[in-house]
């Protein structure tokens, strides 16, 4: 009977432990996104130093690629989006003076 009843304390506290852990990973979330908007640098106590050891512009070199990739095709977009509102409005215009030339007549 004592195991049972440790058994049914072992997983009561379960889903009451992950509850308290995500109160408190959420509370923290909430105070990292405060310290940053206020613009302050805030290092979490045990996941900032795990965090700064890592080498980041490992990671960065290849986004840093990624997007200036991303900025060439870009900028061909932007280049044809321009290209067809010149012909869009190009026909409206010649549509529109069609249209008034029908009116006076």
């Amino acid at each position: 009977l004592a195991i049972f009843f440790l058994q049914l304390i072992v997983l009561v506290a379960i889903p009451l432990l992950g509850s308290l852990l995500t109160f408190a990973l959420f509370a923290a979330y909430v105070l990292c996104m405060y310290n940053a908007y206020m613009g302050k640098l805030w290092k979490v106590p045990v996941i900032g130093a795990i965090a700064q050891k890592i080498d980041f512009d490992a990671f960065l070199g290849k986004a840093t690629a990624t997007v200036a990739n991303m900025n060439v095709v870009s900028g061909a977009a932007d280049k044809v989006t321009n290209a067809m509102t010149d012909a869009v409005k190009s026909v409206t215009d010649k549509a529109n003076d069609d249209v008034t030339k029908e009116k006076t007549e």
